[in-house]
Parts: C-alpha cells; structure tokens; sequence
C-alpha cells in the first residue's frame, strides 16, 4: 500500500499506478506456484522465516531509498516485483503451516479466522 501511495505522489498518474499494481500481481502470479512447491518439499517454518527475513530486508530497503530520496520509477516496479514474489512465497507456506500448528479439534475454527483475516 505504501509503495502504490509512493507511485501516486511522485508521479500523479493513474497509469503508472495501475502498471505498478499488475507488476505486483504478476509477481505473485508467476511464483504461486513455485511457493507451493517449496511449502510442500522443505522444512516449512525454516523456509518462512526466510521468506519473512527477506520481505523485512526489502522493506528496510525501500525505507532508505525513500528516506535518502532516490527512488526512481524504475526500480520502485522492480521493488514491487519482489513484493509480489515474497507474498507468492510465503502464502502457501503460511497456509500449509497453520495446519501443523493447530490440534485437530480446533482446525475448523482456525481455518475460519484463517480465512477472514486474509
């Protein structure tokens, strides 16, 4: 959200915002796939964190890009990209380990709380 508000103050075009939202939405469409791959072949909660440690580096990131105020265009969609590919990573790792988290008599009101927080 931050970096679509980023993309509207800097440039005032509803074009440039639009072309950076399908930037994120390809990300996480192109890599879904591949994210539930590694959920069901890895160590789920190591890899998790490694996703969640990289989305807090990108983010550190654009947070000194913008505080330094040089962040152009270009790299802002390259920025979302990644976005897109971490949040395409670490939803079905999410997913698939809330499952191993909760006991059995619980799970169905989990995956409801599950489901309305998302």
């Amino acid at each position: 959200v931050a970096l679509g508000w980023y993309v509207w103050r800097t440039t005032h075009s509803a074009w440039a915002l639009a072309v950076f939202t399908a930037v994120i939405l390809a990300g996480q469409f192109l890599f879904s796939f591949a994210g539930g791959c590694l959920a069901d072949k890895h160590d789920r909660c190591r890899l998790l964190m490694t996703v969640q440690w990289g989305g807090l580096c990108l983010a550190a990131l654009v947070a000194a890009m913008i505080a330094l105020n040089c962040l152009p265009l270009p790299i802002v969609m390259c920025l979302g990209l990644a976005i897109g590919i971490f949040v395409a990573l670490e939803y079905p790792l999410r997913h698939s380990l809330s499952a191993e988290l909760v006991s059995e008599q619980d799970r169905l009101s989990a995956r409801g709380y599950y489901s309305s927080a998302c």
